[in-house]
């Protein structure tokens, strides 16, 4: 019976405690100079032409998580967002797969260089994650 209680008190802990940790993670386009017609004059956010809200994970949804997820990637000439690498997520990892789902659905006028569309590399987003 006590190796039964010690066992509950032990899994009751561990449903109990979360990881509350940001995880950073390596940024390719650290190693770019970007042009400066894509680099301070394009938000990612204000010129995308469509958007699809993240699911919220259904654990976090449980635990009543807050987060946030950061994420650079490159437009193709065809407004689609490629190239989507997470640089930083909180709480843990724990919403980084349903950021990254949804930003690969979003569409953006792309950028043009002489009159002709081209691709557009190392944006950044960062969407957020919070119950009400």
């Amino acid at each position: 019976m006590k190796k039964l209680f010690i066992l509950i008190v032990f899994w009751l802990a561990g449903c109990a405690s979360t990881n509350t940790e940001v995880v950073n993670y390596d940024n390719r386009c650290t190693e770019y100079d970007r042009e400066e017609s894509t680099r301070s004059k394009f938000s990612a956010f204000d010129n995308s032409l469509k958007r699809v809200e993240p699911k919220y994970p259904i654990e976090a949804a449980r635990k009543r998580l807050n987060g946030y997820v950061i994420m650079v990637f490159d437009i193709t000439i065809d407004g689609k967002p490629d190239n989507i690498d997470v640089i930083e997520s909180y709480p843990s990892d724990i919403f980084a797969n349903e950021a990254k789902q949804a930003l690969s659905q979003w569409r953006y006028k792309p950028a043009e260089k002489n009159g002709s569309h081209v691709r557009s590399i190392c944006h950044q987003l960062q969407l957020n994650f919070e119950i009400e």
